[in-house]
């Protein structure tokens, strides 16, 4: 792919629409890291199949996260700390 964004951190918690987005900055070089739902994982993975999940995680790393606690919490502001860019695409 391209070096374009070289260095830049993104960490990415979204579904579908702004998954897309994610996947582009990998594209361009950007170490992007995907914030996953503990067992059930990205929403593509039950709905879309495998070429869908590959086709919009294409070059990103990925944790599986439950935000709904405490711990997990923390975790996930303990990377936004370390990233340039966080994609949040998760309704409150």
């Amino acid at each position: 792919m391209y070096d374009l964004l070289d260095g830049i951190r993104v960490v990415e918690v979204a579904l579908a629409a702004p998954g897309g987005l994610g996947a582009h900055l990998a594209d361009l070089g950007a170490e992007v890291i995907k914030v996953e739902k503990p067992g059930l994982g990205y929403v593509t993975r039950q709905l879309a199949g495998r070429f869908q999940h590959l086709r919009w995680n294409r070059g990103k790393k990925s944790i599986a996260v439950d935000l709904g606690l405490p711990n997990g919490r923390d975790v996930f502001l303990d990377l936004a700390r370390t990233a340039d860019v966080v994609v949040d695409g998760m309704r409150a």
